[in-house]
């Protein structure tokens, strides 16, 4: 369905300092987001509705569209939640005993010298973009489990495209809205089922959009989750994914042994679901972008102070080698999380995301796919690609259809996805 409505906008209170959109949502922890240049919005699709997005200095503006073309229907939610409470839950708005992002900054910097510097001072001496306002994203486990899957060895563009192509391919179509087709993120079932549920089918049809090894990796973890508790007979698609959800309740330890039996998923994609899905707010991932920023910067006495300045600590780090081996890896990682404590991976977060020269991550990857992948299934006609954003299709674009077996890099779309970057650690 086309809905040709204008977007009504409602308003949360939202100081820069707590969070900026253009800092959170490019940095690498969520990829299919799409954001407008000449109206300044971002948009997303949520199970049953579409999130736009826009921000000033003093609000965070939020709009919502569903399939039968209302706005802000109260009575419509996604997983129980208004479109407000959905926003506060995703971005991490109510933290426990009511912190603030500002007073986490605040003492991150008189505890580390280099947090200090990279990130306030400079900010204030008017050097650089400023790097406030990056929260730690709250997201469906399910979602970030697949897309970090998607992003070993891989880069920001290259993994939006791949989840692109999982949505158009698998997902719910939810509604069209100024020439963009948005999708759901697919269950497992939905995954599955398209297949009657024969993985090794699932792993061809990966293969094709060129989702290249990892194809294998998605195929048996998305097999591996949906039979543990799936039900075929399950409408909301959501039974097989209740012990995923549980590891929310569950301690840090209890989540790592759980999601390290999963195809395809080592110690940094654990860490890293951990922390932007399952609440391990001091998980602190690690990897070879991470290991350089601790060697240039951190491998020196840190002396750690209470509010009053009184000295209460010191942490020292010493690697074993310069690699990023089993044992830096635990080593870098408890360093943090003793010098930054309870949200030593939003810490990081802040870090990886001011050291980074996002610059130099553009087109970084090897071989670049079409923005999404558009395959048809076995029984229709032909075997065609389309040029889409991630979640969504832009129809402008829709008459670019090339072979499989030719693919061949479009033309940038006008609606642009997130950074060229590398994911978030």
């Amino acid at each position: 369905m086309t809905v040709d409505l204008e977007l009504k906008w409602k308003s949360i209170p939202m100081n820069y300092k707590e969070l900026t959109l253009a800092n959170v949502l490019k940095s690498g922890q969520a990829f299919r987001w799409n954001y407008d240049s000449v109206d300044k919005i971002w948009s997303c699709s949520f199970d049953d509705r579409v999130i736009f997005l826009k921000q000033d200095e003093l609000n965070l503006h939020y709009s919502d569209l569903f399939p039968n073309g209302n706005d802000d229907n109260e009575n419509k939610t996604t997983k129980n939640k208004s479109t407000e409470q959905f926003i506060i839950d995703y971005f991490n708005l109510k933290l426990k005993n009511n912190v603030k992002l500002s007073e986490l900054y605040e003492s991150w910097s008189k505890i580390d010298d280099h947090f200090n510097e990279k990130i306030v001072n400079t900010v204030n001496k008017a050097k650089i973009r400023n790097y406030f306002g990056i929260r730690i994203l709250r997201q469906d486990p399910w979602e970030n489990l697949i897309s970090f899957i998607c992003s070993s060895n891989n880069n920001i563009k290259r993994i939006s495209k791949m989840i692109g192509s999982l949505c158009e391919n698998f997902g719910k179509f939810i509604i069209k809205f100024k020439n963009i087709d948005y999708f759901s993120f697919p269950s497992p079932k939905e995954i599955l089922e398209k297949f009657d549920f024969k993985v090794i089918n699932l792993i061809n049809f990966l293969n094709d959009l060129k989702f290249g090894y990892r194809s294998k990796f998605i195929a048996n973890t998305t097999d591996m989750i949906y039979n543990r508790n799936g039900n075929k007979n399950d409408e909301n698609n959501a039974s097989c994914l209740s012990d995923l959800y549980n590891l929310r309740n569950l301690s840090y330890e209890e989540s790592l042994d759980y999601l390290l039996k999963l195809n395809g998923v080592g110690r940094k994609v654990a860490d890293c679901v951990c922390l932007m899905s399952l609440d391990k707010h001091y998980t602190v991932p690690v990897d070879t972008h991470i290991l350089n920023i601790t060697k240039k910067y951190y491998l020196t006495n840190k002396h750690i102070k209470n509010e009053d300045n009184k000295h209460i600590k010191s942490v020292r780090l010493k690697l074993a080698g310069t690699n990023l081996n089993k044992s830096n890896y635990d080593k870098i990682s408890k360093f943090y999380i003793d010098l930054w404590g309870e949200y030593a991976g939003w810490a990081q977060a802040v870090l990886f995301t001011a050291n980074i020269n996002m610059e130099d991550f553009e087109n970084s990857a090897a071989s670049v796919v079409p923005a999404t992948v558009k395959k048809k299934f076995p029984g229709t006609k032909d075997t065609t690609s389309t040029t889409s954003t991630t979640g969504s299709r832009n129809t402008k674009n829709s008459k670019r259809r090339i072979l499989l077996k030719n693919l061949q890099l479009p033309k940038k779309p006008k609606i642009e996805t997130t950074a060229d970057l590398v994911p978030l650690a």
